[in-house]
């Protein structure tokens, strides 16, 4: 397996409230593979429609088991 991977994702955020407008998102990252079953992930959440924040950075920590 790769050492480093990269990812992007596209995600659709919908309310239950209908006042509260759709928001688009795009995470792009970056994920070292530290073992087998510890992945470290970091990247930027990008907004894509005016109710989505326009920058969110982001790190993340993943233990499979």
């Amino acid at each position: 397996t790769p050492a480093v991977d990269a990812l992007v994702e596209f995600i659709g955020l919908a309310s239950t409230q209908r006042s509260a407008p759709w928001e688009g998102v795009l995470n792009t990252a970056l994920v070292w593979n530290v073992t087998k079953d510890w992945h470290l992930d970091c990247g930027v959440r990008i907004g894509l429609t005016r109710a989505a924040d326009d920058l969110n950075p982001f790190i993340g920590l993943s233990w499979r088991y």
